[in-house]
């Protein structure tokens, strides 16, 4: 918050600041009682050599009992790879251990085998539920306006909540804007462009940025005939005002987005996120500080059937989200910092409106019951050293959740499964009437125990729950999904994760190299019956099974952080399985054993390398090569009178073959002039350097009888998004 404390004894002493690219100052201070200091520095106009700055410890990845979390700053982003000709803050992840992508083309990550939707993204403390644009080409967040991300992926601090795989706190907040100044880029589908300006003084700032494209012509270069007749558009805007009077500091923050794709004349997919939020952070002394925060989300669907030989209708969908929370620091005690708060959160789903479309539509106007739910939580954590040797960091978070009318909830025969053929009854409870109520006793505990000044381990235990889910109708993740309430039928997602690793330092800190092993154990999971009809479903609960899952694996990281060669080598080995218990066939899934889920990719591996030709010169490569993603596919055809019946093999059976692609960048920067305001760089970048033809999914299609064969046979076939390589050039400049 750009706030400091020094707690020394009273007496006259002598304050000498400094920092890179500013003048040395000394103070002559003399101490009397408790108050307040400001400092000012001018800038440095001495030329100086390459000097590294870091935002945190050095040997933070050895000294910190913090683990399975990744942390960037502004340098560390400046270092992310460039594969689209800018920063992709959320993909680039991917690149990190335990972190994958499902699909080319897929949105969001997936963290440790969980699903896209046990991921809570944080933007300014407001939860993003989409994270894509242009259906997983370019992450909806702005690279330009952040300023810092933290990606917990496995022991989880108690002030977070609300999902069970991982959190991704992204912030947007600059303090102290001096002067006015602007970032942005010119590429060959978007362009971007952030300002930030001082509005009174150094207390009153604002910080505004946004995005848009005009990517239609890359679709005519993909070799598939309907996309080819597609277009694709989005914009995105983002606004950040920050001010500070005395010991308080209040930012308000805002972002909108919207895309619209249009598959040729069949579908039309429109989609959004409306986010907000308010903080205001208020110092009582130099050891007590609060941080109450309010925000809302809202994302919008809207998917238009347009085909005229197929029913034209449309259905719109809305998530709606407003939270409250309020957060306590106390570093008054030796070595511990201790937080402890509440939050309050409201969500509110409409799953879907259905209408139909001018012509001949045979589709009747449905609309399904609207769902909400509050939930609460109260935690504590207390992060503390025992000796130089170990430290501790110990939470404990309550949540309570309940679900609420207006809403009709069926009930079905005792001792049959789950279908409309055996619905006996409905209860119908009015508006704020409890329906169900579910609560949560989430631990976590962190130690790390400190072998030598450059190496120590770590172990971690990690319990959450989750109250919300996303119903999916394909493995990789698209705007149509459905988004769900815990209910009296689908009770909520809980799970516990353990953890241990081993980190060491190597030449002064620049070169680390950590390998971490967990066990995670998940309950209450969603699977899909066969043939699971998911759309405007008002008996949703009928297509849904419960599921339990184990995921497990090792992650290695050796990582160079500077030099004129820096990057870094991950390998994750990695295991996700799901288990059905039903005792009805129709909930049976691969006889009740355990099998792959549909984020299950054994072997990943990943190579980010920086080589700084010269101050104006960079190369940069991105390798990745991964198993293929496990897929269910037909395996007999029966003919039944004029039908065939297909059967299909067990649950995620098959897998896709294997992934692999190299992008490549290179950077000519401008002037290095400290004096000049308009700085700017070209960056060349190729995506899919070798042309790569990796299979977005597989497909049967029916080949014609030819003189070899005189009947027909099926043949398997794979479809791609980028088979070729894919370059784009980037114009980037700041002033």
């Amino acid at each position: 918050e750009g706030q400091y404390t020094l707690n020394i004894e009273p007496g006259i002493y002598t304050l000498e600041i400094s920092s890179v690219g500013f003048e040395k100052t000394q103070y002559r201070v003399k101490i009397i009682s408790n108050g307040e200091f400001d400092m000012e520095l001018f800038k440095d106009q001495i030329e100086i050599g390459e000097v590294a700055v870091f935002a945190q410890r050095k040997d933070q990845n050895v000294s910190g009992n913090q683990m399975s979390m990744v942390t960037l700053d502004p340098r560390s982003i400046d270092e992310l790879p460039t594969a689209t000709g800018e920063k992709d803050i959320i993909k680039s992840l991917t690149s990190m251990p335990g972190i994958k992508t499902i699909g080319e083309f897929g949105s969001g990550i997936h963290v440790r085998g969980g699903g896209e939707d046990q991921n809570l993204y944080l933007l300014e403390g407001a939860p993003l539920y989409n994270t894509s644009h242009a259906f997983g080409l370019l992450s909806s967040v702005n690279p330009d306006a952040v300023q810092g991300v933290s990606l917990y992926k496995g022991h989880i601090p108690a002030q977070y909540g609300e999902r069970v795989s991982s959190v991704m706190d992204i912030r947007m907040n600059k303090n102290n804007i001096e002067e006015f100044r602007g970032a942005g880029g010119i590429g060959i589908y978007n362009s971007r462009l952030m300002l930030e300006t001082p509005l009174y003084e150094e207390n009153l700032s604002l910080r505004m940025g946004g995005r848009a494209n005009y990517s239609d012509w890359l679709l005519d270069q993909i070799e598939d005939y309907y996309l080819n007749k597609s277009s694709a558009s989005f914009y995105d805007a983002n606004g950040l005002l920050n001010w500070k009077f005395k010991n308080n500091r209040i930012t308000l923050f805002g972002y909108l987005s919207h895309d619209r794709f249009r598959y040729a004349s069949k579908l039309n997919y429109e989609y959004g996120n409306h986010l907000g939020s308010l903080k205001w952070s208020h110092v009582f002394n130099s050891n007590f500080h609060s941080r109450f925060e309010t925000s809302f989300s809202r994302y919008d669907v809207t998917k238009s059937n347009i085909d005229p030989e197929n029913n034209p209708n449309r259905i719109k969908s809305q998530v709606n989200y407003m939270s409250g929370k309020y957060n306590l620091q106390y570093t008054g005690f030796s070595k511990h910092t201790i937080n402890t708060g509440i939050q309050g959160i409201y969500h509110s789903i409409k799953p879907g409106k259905q209408t139909p479309l001018k012509g001949n539509s045979n589709r009747k106007s449905k609309t399904l019951m609207n769902e909400q739910a509050y939930e609460g939580a109260v935690y504590i954590n207390d992060n503390f050293e025992i000796n130089n040797q170990i430290s501790v960091n110990l939470g404990l978070r309550y949540s309570g959740y309940q679900y609420t009318g207006a809403h009709t909830i069926y009930k079905y025969q005792d001792g049959k499964p789950l279908s409309r053929v055996y619905r006996k009854d409905s209860i119908t409870y009015g508006k704020g009437e409890g329906i169900q109520y579910y609560d949560g006793l989430d631990p976590r505990l962190s130690l790390r125990y400190r072998l030598t000044p450059t190496q120590s381990v770590k172990v971690s235990y990690n319990r959450n729950h989750q109250y919300i889910s996303l119903l999916s109708h394909t493995s990789i993740s698209t705007p149509e999904d459905t988004w769900k309430l815990s209910d009296p039928h689908l009770k909520p997602i809980s799970a516990n994760q353990y953890a241990a690793g081993y980190f060491r330092n190597f030449n002064n800190n620049n070169i680390e190299t950590s390998v971490e092993l967990y066990y995670k154990q998940l309950n209450h999971l969603i699977e899909y019956k066969n043939d699971a009809q998911i759309e405007m479903n008002p008996h949703i609960e009928t297509e849904l099974i419960d599921a339990r899952g184990k995921n497990y694996g090792v992650e290695l990281s050796v990582k160079k952080k500077s030099g004129k060669l820096n990057g870094w080598i991950s390998y994750t080995y990695s295991r996700t399985f799901k288990k059905t218990d039903g005792g009805h066939r129709q909930e049976i899934i691969s006889q009740n054993n355990y099998f792959p889920s549909a984020y299950d990719k054994p072997h990943d591996l990943n190579v980010v390398a920086n080589y700084n030709i010269d101050r104006r010169w960079k190369l940069s490569a991105n390798f990745m090569l991964a198993s293929g993603r496990a897929v269910t596919l037909p395996e007999y055809e029966y003919p039944v009178g004029n039908n065939k019946i297909i059967y299909f093999s067990d649950r995620n059976k098959y897998r896709l073959p294997a992934y692999h692609r190299l992008d490549f960048s290179l950077t000519y920067g401008g002037s290095l002039r400290k004096d000049k305001k308009w700085k700017s760089s070209l960056t060349l970048s190729i995506l899919n350097l070798y042309g790569r033809n990796n299979a977005y999914s597989v497909f049967y299609k029916k080949n014609e009888p030819d003189a070899a064969n005189d009947y027909n046979m099926f043949a398997l076939y794979k479809m791609y998004i980028i088979g070729r390589p894919f370059p784009t050039l980037t114009y980037n400049f700041t002033f």
